[in-house]
C-alpha cells in the first residue's frame, strides 16, 4: 500500500509555483532609460496595465506608441506580460515620442503596402481583400528590406562602435558625448522601426521559408540593435572611469 502511495504521489502535478513579488522593468525610450517597478508580478499584470502605466510617466497616449520586447512588437493588450516572456529585469523599448502617433501611422502604412504589395518597390499594389504574392516574392522582399537597412546601417554601426570605444571621452555635456547620444537613439529608433516592419508581415503558417526569413531577419536586427546599446554603454562606462 506504501508503494501504491508513493507512486500516486509521485505521478501527481506539482502545485504551481508561488506567487512573485513586484519586479522592475528596464524601458528604453529614445534617450531615455526608465526603471519602471510593476506593482504586481507578471502572470498578473497585463500588456495594457503596462500601457497605461507607461502613458502616465511618459504622457503618451497608451495607443501612440509600440512595445517591442526580444525583437517582437507586443500587440495583443490582453495577454499577461508572463505570456510573452517577460520577468524581472527584462527590457523593453517604447517607439514613440512627441509626435509619435504620425510616426507610428507612417510605419503602418509601409506595413500596409507590404502586404498589399509583397513589399516590392515598383510594383502594383493588390486590391485589400487579395491574398500576398507567391512566398519567394515575400522572401525576395524581406531579403531586400534587410539588406538595404544592412547597407544603409552597417557602417553606421561599426563607426559607432569604433566612436564609442577609441573616440574622444564621451563625458557628459561635452559635443563628444551629445553627439554620440544622438547617434545611439538614431540607431536605435532606425532598426527599431525595421523590427516594427518585420513584425507586421503577414507569412501564412505553411510558408516556412517566408517564416524562416522573417525569423532570421529578426535576429539580425536584434543583434545591430545588441552591439550599438552595447557601445554606448561602453562609451558611458569609459566616461564613468575617467572622472
Amino acid at each position: 500500500m506504501a508503494a501504491s502511495s508513493s507512486s500516486a504521489s509521485s505521478s501527481a502535478p506539482s502545485a504551481p509555483p508561488a506567487p512573485r513579488g513586484p519586479i522592475t522593468l528596464t524601458i528604453k525610450w529614445g534617450k531615455e532609460k526608465l526603471f519602471v517597478p510593476l506593482p504586481l508580478p507578471p502572470f498578473s499584470t497585463t500588456l495594457l496595465a503596462l500601457r497605461s502605466q507607461l502613458s502616465q510617466l511618459t504622457s503618451l497616449p497608451p495607443q501612440s506608441f509600440k512595445l517591442v520586447f526580444a525583437g517582437g512588437v507586443m500587440t495583443d493588450d490582453k495577454l499577461l506580460l508572463s505570456q510573452y516572456g517577460i520577468k524581472d529585469g527584462s527590457t523593453l523599448a517604447i517607439i514613440g515620442k512627441p509626435g509619435a502617433k504620425e510616426q507610428i501611422m507612417n510605419v503602418e502604412r509601409e506595413l500596409g503596402a507590404a502586404r498589399q504589395a509583397g513589399g516590392a518597390g515598383g510594383e502594383k499594389k493588390k486590391g485589400a481583400g487579395e491574398q500576398l504574392q507567391t512566398q519567394p516574392k515575400l522572401v525576395e522582399s524581406i531579403r531586400a528590406k534587410v539588406k538595404a537597412t544592412r547597407e544603409a546601417l552597417g557602417g553606421q554601426v561599426e563607426e559607432f562602435e569604433e566612436a564609442a570605444a577609441n573616440g574622444p571621452v564621451p563625458t557628459p555635456s561635452t559635443p563628444a558625448y551629445a553627439t554620440l547620444q544622438k547617434q545611439h537613439a538614431t540607431l536605435g529608433e532606425q532598426l527599431l522601426q525595421l523590427l516594427l516592419w518585420l513584425d507586421g508581415v503577414q507569412c501564412p503558417a505553411t510558408w516556412e521559408e517566408a517564416r524562416r526569413e522573417r525569423k532570421e531577419g529578426v535576429r539580425d536586427v536584434q543583434g545591430w540593435l545588441d552591439r550599438v546599446d552595447k557601445a554606448w554603454k561602453g562609451a558611458k562606462d569609459r566616461a564613468a572611469h575617467s572622472s
